[in-house]
C-alpha cells in the first residue's frame, strides 16, 4: 500500500512541475547583448512620432540561461531566437529598461538596457553623381512652357549624421532610406541652378542641380510678331515726350537648331516665359529693331514700324521731303494710301493740303513740338 501511495505522489509531482508556469523556471542574463546603443535611421526611425525599430535590435552576443541551459542569441533569414521589448511600454531617446524574451518560450525573458540614439544634424557630405540636368534627357517643357522633369535619381550621395552623443556617420543613397523631394518653396524651376532637398527618415538636406540646354547650334526668325506696325494713339502714345507702345508680340516663332541635330519651333504665343524680347534703348517713329532671346542663349532680330504723324515715309523722320510729299498730294502730283492720308493730316482738319505741309516743315526745324492732330 505505502508503495502505491508513493508512486501516485511521485506522478502527482511529476504532472505539476510540467504545469507550473514559464517564469517559475530559473532565468538568468548570462551575457548582455554585444551591441547596446541604437541609432536613428540606422536601427530605428519615427513612425508618425512613434520610435519604432526598422526590425528586431540586432542581439547578437546575448546568452540567457533557462532551466538550466544556456540558449545563445542566434539570427536566422526570418528573425532571431530572442526579441526585445521596452519595459515602459514605448522606447525613448536615451536609455531603456527592456525585456529581452526567449522567442521559443512564451513569457520568458530577462531584463537589460538598450540605449536609442537620435540624429542631432544632417549635411550634405556628397552631392549626387548627376547634377547637370540635360533638356531631352532629364527635363522637357511642358505646354506651359515649365521645366517638368523626366527622371533624376540622387545616386552617389552621401549625408553626413551628426547623433546626440558627439558620434557620426556618413551613409550614401545605395545604401537605402534616402530619397529627395522639391522644397516646399520652389513653385517652377528655372534654366540654371536650382535647389532640391535630399530626404533620410524625415531629416532634409538641400543641394544644388542646373537646368541647361542641349547646346544650340543655330537661330532664325521663322515668322514675325503678327503685328508689326503701331499707329498712334490706337498701339501708342507719347509720354514726357517719350515713344511708349503697348507691344505684342503674338505670331513671333523662332526656329532653333541644336548639336544633336534635331530642330524646334518655339512660338511666343504658346510659351512666353522662354523668351526675352529686348527693345532699342528709345523708340522712335519709323524703324525699330528688337532682340528676341530663347532660353537665355538663342537670339533673332526683327522689326516693328511705329507709325506717327508727319512721317509720311515712315523712315523714323520728319523733314523738308515729308513737306514736300505732302504738298505734291495736295496739288495731285501723287497719290496716298488710307494710312499716308491719316498721318499727313496733321492740323487734324480732315483736309490735307499746303497747312500741312507748312506745319510739317515747322516741327522738322523745332518751331513747333507737337501737331494738333496728336492734341485732340
Amino acid at each position: 500500500m505505502k508503495k502505491i501511495i508513493s508512486i501516485s505522489l511521485c506522478l502527482v509531482l511529476m504532472l505539476a512541475s510540467l504545469l507550473l508556469p514559464a517564469s517559475a523556471y530559473t532565468v538568468e542574463l548570462v551575457s548582455k547583448p554585444d551591441k547596446t546603443v541604437f541609432y536613428e535611421g540606422l536601427d530605428w526611425v519615427y513612425n508618425s512620432s512613434v520610435i519604432t525599430p526598422m526590425s528586431d535590435f540586432d542581439l547578437t552576443g546575448t546568452v540567457i540561461k533557462y532551466n538550466g541551459n544556456n540558449i545563445s542569441f542566434n539570427k536566422f533569414p526570418w528573425g532571431g531566437n530572442m526579441y526585445a521589448e521596452p519595459s515602459g511600454g514605448k522606447w525613448q531617446t536615451g536609455k531603456n529598461k527592456v525585456k529581452i524574451y526567449l522567442d521559443d518560450f512564451d513569457g520568458v525573458y530577462v531584463e537589460s538596457e538598450l540605449t536609442l540614439v537620435a540624429i542631432k544634424k544632417a549635411e550634405l557630405s556628397k552631392s549626387p553623381d548627376k547634377t547637370e540636368l540635360i533638356r531631352g534627357t532629364d527635363w522637357e517643357y511642358d505646354a506651359l512652357g515649365s521645366i517638368s522633369l523626366k527622371k533624376f535619381t540622387p545616386a552617389g550621395a552621401q549625408i553626413k549624421l551628426t547623433f546626440t552623443d558627439g558620434t557620426s556617420k556618413v551613409v550614401s543613397y545605395e545604401d537605402g532610406g534616402m530619397d529627395w523631394i522639391v522644397p516646399g518653396s520652389v513653385d517652377d524651376f528655372v534654366l540654371g541652378t536650382n535647389t532640391l532637398e535630399l530626404t533620410y527618415h524625415g531629416h532634409t538636406v538641400p543641394f544644388n542641380v542646373k537646368f541647361v540646354l542641349e547646346k544650340i547650334q543655330s537661330a532664325s526668325l521663322k515668322s514675325k510678331p503678327s503685328k508689326v506696325n503701331y499707329d498712334f494713339s490706337d498701339d501708342w502714345k507719347y509720354s514726357n515726350g517719350k515713344i511708349v507702345p503697348g507691344y505684342d508680340f503674338s505670331g513671333l516663332k523662332v526656329s532653333i537648331t541644336y548639336s544633336n541635330g534635331t530642330n524646334e519651333v518655339i512660338d511666343y504665343s504658346s510659351v512666353q516665359s522662354r523668351f526675352k524680347i529686348t527693345a532699342p534703348s528709345t523708340v522712335t517713329l519709323g524703324t525699330n529693331k528688337f532682340t528676341a532671346t530663347v532660353d537665355g542663349k538663342a537670339s533673332v532680330e526683327f522689326e516693328l514700324v511705329i507709325r506717327g504723324f508727319g512721317d509720311i515715309d515712315f523712315d523714323g523722320r520728319i523733314n523738308s521731303e515729308d513737306a514736300l510729299s505732302v504738298l505734291q498730294y495736295s496739288v495731285g502730283l501723287v497719290k496716298f494710301n488710307i494710312v499716308k492720308y491719316k498721318y499727313s493730316d496733321v492740323t487734324a482738319d480732315d483736309k490735307v493740303n499746303s497747312s500741312d505741309a507748312l506745319a510739317i516743315l515747322q516741327k522738322a526745324v523745332g518751331t513747333v513740338d507737337y501737331f494738333k492732330s496728336e492734341l485732340v
